[in-house]
């Protein structure tokens, strides 16, 4: 009897024998049935995990690139599993180095950071010294806030957090000196000396946005860092009944434009609704005192 015989005896029976013998797409189709338990589709990558060769990983990348990629971490899953094939053949398999490559084209690979497939080109190259590997460098890796860390919480709701130790007040060229060179920078966002940085992933999800504030004759570089947003939409899944937990009952809701949103001392949250009905985190918006009262004024929020 062996360990794996444990996880391998919890699928159903007409699973077990296409898992143990790695047919990727046996298991796959077995998965896109109307009636399958898509959640054993994760004991499915521990059996993976625990067998350990390229032909597993391969099933168990396949599974979640294709079969059940809606599931909660799949192209995670999906990323780890192609690697591991990588590392199992010690780097010496071109093709399959250059298809997991491929995955920096699909947006949903977004969460894999460049980094990883810069690493995967230079094992091209030791093989092929021509090999060239096209990733935008004006695209950002950046993790956004733990807004569901009390620590954080409390910071923001007494005005005194600051994002990777950029805090209000300082100038546009320090903030860049932090966070490095924006993807984009617009300037005069409706308000004379105002300049708005965008941060973007790979895929132009907009990460965070910072504006800065000066005055006529200021160097933009001098601007100073009034308030930031914050885009969970696309980079992280924070439902409100979490996010509720730890930040409790608002003092404002309303509607901003056009999302519930809640209103906590300088912080401004945003929630969008999903196809089932559910709320999550869509945008977090915090401002220094001056720029949280023209928030204020600018949206229409009802006492809570």
């Amino acid at each position: 009897m062996k360990s794996i015989d444990i996880l391998i005896d919890k699928l159903p029976n007409e699973l077990q024998k296409i898992v143990v013998d790695c047919d990727a797409n046996e298991v796959m189709n077995y998965f896109m049935e109307e009636e399958a338990n898509t959640e054993l589709a994760y004991l499915v990558s521990n059996i993976a995990t625990h067998m350990d060769t390229v032909e597993a990983h391969t099933m168990g990348q396949l599974l979640f690139d294709i079969a059940v990629n809606w599931l909660d971490q799949s192209y995670y899953l999906a990323a780890f599993h192609g690697f591991r094939i990588l590392e199992l053949q010690e780097f010496k398999d071109v093709a399959s180095m250059k298809a997991f490559i491929g995955n920096a084209e699909h947006p949903d690979y977004d969460i894999i950071p460049n980094a990883r497939f810069r690493y995967v080109a230079e094992k091209i190259k030791a093989i092929e010294p021509n090999y060239k590997l096209q990733i935008p460098d004006n695209v950002h890796e950046i993790e956004l806030p733990d807004i569901l860390d009390k620590k954080v919480m409390k910071a923001m709701k007494g005005k005194t957090y600051g994002f990777k130790d950029a805090k209000f007040g300082i100038t546009r060229k320090e903030f860049e000196a932090i966070f490095g060179e924006p993807t984009e920078a617009l300037i005069n966002m409706g308000e004379k000396y105002v300049t708005a940085l965008y941060y973007r992933s790979r895929y132009n999800h907009t990460i965070i946005s910072p504006f800065f504030k000066g005055a006529k004759g200021m160097d933009e570089q001098n601007y100073v860092f009034t308030d930031i947003n914050y885009y969970y939409e696309m980079h992280e899944n924070i439902s409100m009944k979490a996010f509720m937990k730890v930040w409790g009952k608002p003092e404002q809701k309303g509607i901003a434009l056009g999302n519930t949103s809640y209103r906590y001392s300088n912080v401004n949250v945003s929630f969008d609704k999903d196809w089932e009905g559910k709320f999550y985190v869509k945008q977090v918006w915090f401002g220094n005192d001056e720029s949280a009262q023209k928030e204020r004024e600018r949206f229409d929020f009802e006492e809570h």
